[in-house]
């Protein structure tokens, strides 16, 4: 499943036109556990996302920030990341009050065009249970 998301938007005067493209494939499903009264079956997936932020003539870029990837749980592991952008730019990675990952990079030099790139493998287990039983 391939999505595109396209637009424009102004940064101070100046006209921006950013695409960004998401991708989910699923490579493979198992079953994980047998048992009648639960069942685990676990999905492994490729997430990749791209955005690419086009200008009218060459900019310097401040920080950006990005939240690219889910938050760890018993029901989803993140198997292995990987992120490429088209300038040098330096990453610190940290945490918000929420848990959710988030990577501050820092841009050098300037250009007309920015793509950001993220692929994620992604190992989600779904979990069948059987009915509540309250007594």
């Amino acid at each position: 499943m391939k999505l595109r998301s396209s637009g424009e938007s102004f940064l101070d005067g100046r006209r921006v036109s950013v695409i960004a493209y998401f991708s989910v494939a699923s490579i493979f499903s198992t079953l994980a556990e047998r048992r009648p009264e639960r069942r685990s079956c676990l999905k492994r997936l490729i997430v990749s996302h791209r955005t690419t932020y086009r200008y009218a003539e060459p900019v310097s870029f401040g920080p950006h920030r990005m939240m690219l990837r889910p938050r760890d749980s018993h029901e989803m592991r993140l198997i292995s990341a990987t992120l490429t952008t088209s300038l040098p730019a330096e990453f610190a990675w940290t945490y918000d009050v929420s848990g959710n990952e988030v990577c501050t990079g820092v841009f050098s030099g300037q250009a007309s065009e920015l793509t950001i790139e993220s692929r994620l493998e992604i190992e989600r287990a779904l979990v069948e249970r059987g009915p509540l039983i309250v007594r």
